[in-house]
């Protein structure tokens, strides 16, 4: 009998579970609804992308990536897993040799009311060595991990004054309206550079990202894991294509080390921008701040006193409009005394003496030339200055603010001062290429181009930046003439002693009275194929301190 009813039993057992199941959820849908939508509410997921180039690519002219593409370790923090943030800070400073205060404030700070908060997961230092690794291990530390992570750089950094910056939004983004409706907090959006300019193009979607479940003090759900999110999408295919040749630019960073400065290479006869370097470089994905501010700063697109790099300009209006002949004697004793008594002394103090304006310009006799810009005239070289285009500031694809300029002047001091490089008269780097481009392209003015085009997964281009139709702004004769007294820079001029005159380089070297110096030049001069200008910063000559730079470029372009 008891065999018979056990069945019985049994289901009454289920059905009293069933009743017990339903009026509990009975009870958390009624009595507890609010509470626990509440929690709900307040329960979020602090996250950062590990795969940054889920982006579009930059590529330069030969196809060549330009942004990475390989995952490689990275150290990742998560302030809501951090345990004791002092001893971390201090731990991860004296790992990499950061600010130990500046890691606090990344893993834990203050709100309006004084409340403690624990803010986004932050990278402290991606592209990690095996020796950095394997001490983040052994530091064991809590909220500290290494995670791959596919580095939207490559690992020497090229070309990134002008890539520009990655951020991640974060909620006061959102909140204050400074993003599009469509970005969440933790997703990556370009804050400088191409990667700002062409953000739509580039944005990414889906990837992977690492996150916590944090409720609304941002402290962590569970304070013992994070978790990989994969969002499923592709990749963006989108590519933006460049005019810059990746081993130029690597060979113009190089030339630039240690230095504080700018090199620019053009296609001479194209006007495209082969390289554009800036120094120092800084690491965007690197916690620590640079050490000097100015490294944030392209120095390439930032204007300068041109020094005497000016007088090359000069001397194609003078020679264009017959005021003088690159035979025409001239005399130098040293100085020359301005209607208002002013003196302007030449950098050889006992003067040049009798020679020819070619030799002249490749002495770079300040006398000569400031009694030359005299007969020019104010009017006639502001005229030249806008008709080669020299007040503006253009990079195809790559939009500029206004940073280069000439003023009018009104006395002779004042011009004296602009045909010397001096007062009145700003240029970029980039500007002053393409005024020694005209020399170089035989009289004609070509706009530096930057971006070719931006196309799709089917090579369809969604944007093109075909080259702009070059216009003549001196003969071809005069270009010729100006080439063959540049010439004389390097093989009897203030360049002499770099020993380059075996390779046909024309140019001509500036120091001016800020400290910048400054060469410049194309080569070879038979069929020019580079134009080439180059600012140190601090530096005491342009053949001292921007002349090896020069070497090492030229040596480069002559053998690759």
């Amino acid at each position: 009998m008891i065999r018979k009813k056990a069945p019985y039993f049994i289901a009454l057992f289920f059905i009293i579970c069933a009743l017990g199941v339903i009026l509990r959820l009975g009870w958390l849908q009624i009595v507890k609804y609010d509470e626990l939508v509440a929690l709900a509410d307040n329960q979020q997921v602090k996250t950062v992308e590990i795969t940054s180039s889920v982006r579009g690519s930059v590529l330069d002219r030969n196809g060549d990536y330009i942004t990475g593409n390989q995952e490689e370790p990275a150290v990742l923090v998560f302030p809501t897993l951090v345990e004791n943030p002092a001893a971390t800070a201090k731990s991860l400073s004296t790992l990499f040799s950061l600010s130990e205060t500046s890691l606090l404030q990344k893993i834990v700070g203050r709100n309006d009311v004084g409340e403690e908060v624990r803010y986004q997961p932050f990278y402290v230092k991606t592209s990690l060595t095996e020796e950095e690794e394997k001490a983040v291990a052994e530091a064991d530390l809590q909220g500290v991990f290494i995670v791959g992570y596919q580095s939207r750089y490559l690992r020497d950094r090229p070309l990134l004054h002008v890539l520009g910056s990655l951020g991640t939004v974060t909620e006061d983004d959102i909140l204050t309206g400074k993003v599009d409706d469509d970005y969440q907090a933790g997703d990556i959006i370009g804050i400088s550079g191409l990667e700002r300019i062409y953000e739509k193009e580039l944005r990414g979607s889906g990837g992977k990202k690492i996150g916590v479940v944090v409720d609304e003090k941002n402290n962590a759900i569970d304070a013992d894991s994070y978790y990989v999110y994969d969002l499923g999408s592709e990749e963006n295919k989108t590519k933006l294509a460049l005019t810059i040749d990746l081993g130029i630019q690597r060979c113009l960073e190089d030339a630039l080390n240690g230095l504080s400065g700018a090199a620019v290479v053009l296609d001479s006869q194209s006007g495209d921008v082969l390289g554009i370097a800036s120094a120092p470089k800084y690491d965007p994905e690197y916690l620590e701040s640079p050490e000097s501010e100015d490294a944030y700063v392209n120095k390439a697109l930032s204007a300068y006193p041109p020094a005497s790099l000016f007088k090359i300009f000069v001397t194609a209006i003078a020679l264009e409009d017959g005021i003088i002949n690159e035979n025409t004697p001239v005399f130098c004793d040293g100085s020359y005394t301005l209607s208002n008594g002013r003196v302007i002394h030449c950098w050889q103090e006992e003067g040049h003496g009798l020679m020819t304006f070619s030799e002249a310009l490749a002495q770079s006799c300040n006398p000569v030339f400031v009694d030359l810009v005299l007969k020019v005239g104010s009017k006639r070289l502001a005229e030249a200055f806008a008709e080669w285009e020299l007040s503006e500031d253009i990079l195809l694809g790559y939009p500029l603010s206004q940073m280069s300029s000439l003023e009018t002047a009104s006395t002779d001091s004042k011009l004296a001062n602009e045909v010397l490089g001096e007062e009145g008269v700003f240029m970029t780097p980039l500007n002053i290429a393409k005024e020694i481009n005209v020399i170089a392209s035989g009289g004609l003015l070509t706009t530096p181009r930057l971006v070719t085009s931006v196309y799709n997964e089917s090579e369809e281009k969604l944007k093109e930046y075909p080259s702009a139709i070059a216009n003549r702004v001196i003969s071809e004769e005069t270009a010729e003439r100006v080439k063959n007294m540049m010439l004389k820079t390097f093989t009897m001029g203030t360049a002499e002693s770099l020993d380059l005159a075996g390779l046909n380089i024309a140019g001509k070297t500036g120091s001016s009275e800020t400290g910048n110096v400054w060469i410049g030049g194309f080569f070879p001069a038979d069929k020019p194929k580079y134009t080439i200008v180059i600012l140190v910063e601090n530096g005491s000559s342009g053949v001292g301190d921007a002349g090896p730079p020069l070497k090492k470029i030229v040596g480069y372009l002559e053998n690759n």
